[in-house]
């Protein structure tokens, strides 16, 4: 989310709410269109609850582009993560094999 000319204290309130109401509330395999209903609602009221400017946003726009950012970044992450795991594994199979 471009959050241009907002503190750098308030940018990281708004991605640490996120992060957790992806955590509590969402599958990261699956992109926010592919979520359940009940449980994307939830995401939106536990950031709106927390962060009570993004409230007045129609259809949750605010907190939609928060939990969007996040999901990407978080799912991101674990690709990476999991990339870096069989690259590591290749080469402890490389060693033994000597």
């Amino acid at each position: 989310m471009k959050l241009v000319g907002w503190s750098e204290v308030l940018k990281a309130s708004y991605h640490k709410t996120a992060h957790e109401a992806v955590d509590l509330y969402l599958n990261v395999q699956h992109n926010l269109a592919q979520q359940k209903a009940d449980d994307l609602d939830k995401a939106h009221t536990h950031i709106e609850n927390k962060l009570p400017a993004l409230r007045n946003h129609q259809d949750h726009w605010g907190a939609y582009v928060l939990l969007q950012e996040q999901l990407k970044n978080k799912k991101d992450t674990l690709a990476k993560a999991e990339k870096c795991e069989v690259g590591s594994k290749k080469e402890e199979g490389k060693k033994g094999v000597k």
